[in-house]
């Protein structure tokens, strides 16, 4: 890592805020998320990222793709759009999750695109999605409610 030296107060810096005290390049790290992100699974991850001098074991991928996305997690909670619009709308798309087909309900804001609260129900059918477009501030992504 290249250390750096501050010519004003002769402090020295690295410059790889985020990525401290990690032994893997970011550009395997931001790589590791992105091909996570896009579906791709752990062992699929390993093989692409297989470069000689690179030690890409699974357990290693597995330990850095949980503490960076914990990490997006927390960071994306704390985000809200500018200004939120007064017309909203709902939508809905089936989703696998953990081996069971689950509906996804989102209420997003028309004129940003902007989650403002989700749902997951086991049916279709019968859902009623007005609780979390009446208080939004209820639903949403926080945890326990995945």
């Amino acid at each position: 890592m290249q250390i750096y030296k501050c010519p004003i107060c002769g402090r020295r810096f690295r410059d790889n805020l985020g990525f401290e005290y990690r032994h893997v390049p970011r550009l395997y790290i931001t790589l590791a998320l992105m091909l996570s992100g896009s579906g791709m699974s752990v062992g699929n991850i390993q093989m692409t990222l297989k470069h000689p001098g690179v030690d890409a074991h699974q357990n290693a991928i597995t330990r850095i793709l949980e503490h960076y996305s914990g990490m997006a997690e927390r960071r994306a909670e704390t985000l809200r759009p500018p200004c939120v619009g007064d017309r909203w709308g709902c939508d809905e798309k089936r989703q696998d999750i953990r081996g069971r087909g689950r509906w996804i309900v989102a209420v997003m804001d028309l004129s940003t695109r902007f989650v403002l609260a989700w749902d997951a129900s086991a049916t279709k059918e019968g859902y009623d999605a007005a609780p979390a477009a009446e208080d939004p501030g209820r639903y949403g992504p926080r945890p326990g409610r995945r």
